[in-house]
């Protein structure tokens, strides 16, 4: 009993997460995704995939967004996220212009560090 204990502490641990999350965030970096574009609007933002399949997500279904030097990680529920790297943007303004929005109504907007 101790054993099954100790191995559901260590598997929903935030040690575990975190390694699970850096985990998909190498997979994704090593084997990037279908490429998709990305369209930003005072409601929300749009994915448009390559294939033509398209997904709308309103700002308040967006629990956080976390920014690094290199783009967004937008995450539309606990464990699923979108990366949408900073060349993807056409140019520094467009970023900045992106941020801004998303940082005005996204309730968990957090900057990365390092």
């Amino acid at each position: 009993m101790l054993f099954l204990a100790v191995f559901v502490v260590w598997v929903l641990g935030p040690r575990s997460q975190r390694e699970h999350a850096l985990k998909n965030i190498r997979k994704q970096l090593t084997s990037p995704p279908t490429e998709a574009w990305f369209e930003f609007s005072e409601a929300g933002f749009m994915s448009t995939g390559q294939g033509g399949r398209s997904a709308f997500y309103p700002w308040t279904t967006v629990p956080k967004i976390l920014q690094r030097p290199d783009g967004f990680l937008v995450y539309f529920d606990a464990h699923n996220y979108y990366w949408i790297p900073l060349h993807a943007f056409v140019s520094a303004d467009d970023y900045r212009t992106a941020a801004e929005l998303a940082r005005s109504k996204v309730k968990l907007f957090q900057l990365a560090t390092g």
